[in-house]
């Protein structure tokens, strides 16, 4: 097993580290939580570990350019000011160091929505580097009061091996020429069209019945099972010493 090792800077940080979970709000309230069964995005959910802090934070930005444009509240320079432009900048007070060539995907946690402010994305070299890295925030509606509550992560982050990206070619071709692929759309597009009209015929149909789970259950249309290690959980591991 490869190791990411959060060096913590400070013995009394306030801040907190843990597998990233499936839960989100809107997926809670939306209708029997059907948004629970899009398997990409609780995957997603989980694929990496948050951040957070145990303090309150309460953001204004008056809507300027400038660094004292914003407002902060608590978090003890946890958050900060720093670039201007409605950004706000977030200290994790770790040093993280990854195995030789991989990088540290940071961003803010996934299909997690807040509105007012959207966090921005960073891919950080952290198999070498000494410093400390930040994770920042830009806001998106003037004289709206932002709060992060405590333990509401701030941000989120996964290993990525350096230049793995760049190791692929995105190819764009036809399907009409490629036998395999059309047979296998065209199934799976004739058994959800079937289904669709299906459900708009028994609108009253139980909700654990509307749902093929084709992909959830990584099988084809026909029956048949996809051929590589479908994954349906997220098994991360996180030690603290």
């Amino acid at each position: 097993m490869k190791d990411i090792i959060l060096y913590r800077i400070h013995r009394q940080s306030t801040i907190h580290v843990r597998k990233g979970v499936r839960e989100r709000e809107w997926m809670e309230n939306s209708q029997d939580k059907y948004a629970y069964r899009c398997l990409p995005l609780t995957i997603a959910n989980q694929n990496g570990f948050e951040v957070s802090t145990s303090q309150r934070i309460k953001i204004n930005w008056n809507g300027g350019n400038h660094v004292d444009d914003i407002t902060i509240e608590g978090g003890d320079r946890i958050c900060v000011s720093h670039f201007g432009g409605g950004v706000v900048t977030f200290h994790p007070d770790f040093i993280v160091r990854t195995p030789e060539n991989v990088n540290l995907y940071v961003s803010g946690t996934p299909n997690n929505p807040k509105r007012g402010i959207a966090p921005l994305t960073g891919i950080v070299e952290t198999d070498w580097n000494p410093a400390t890295f930040t994770m920042n925030w830009i806001m998106t509606e003037p004289d709206r009061e932002i709060v992060f509550e405590p333990f509401e992560p701030f941000l989120f982050f996964y290993p990525m091996e350096r230049k793995y990206t760049e190791e692929f070619r995105s190819i764009v071709r036809p399907l009409e020429l490629h036998e395999e692929e059309a047979k296998n759309y065209e199934q799976w597009s004739k058994s959800r069209g079937d289904f669709d009209r299906l459900m708009l015929e028994n609108p009253n149909t139980p909700i654990d019945k509307t749902w093929e789970k084709h992909y959830f259950q990584g099988v084809y249309p026909d029956g048949r099972k996809c051929p590589i290690d479908h994954q349906t959980k997220i098994k991360l591991n996180l030690k603290e010493e």
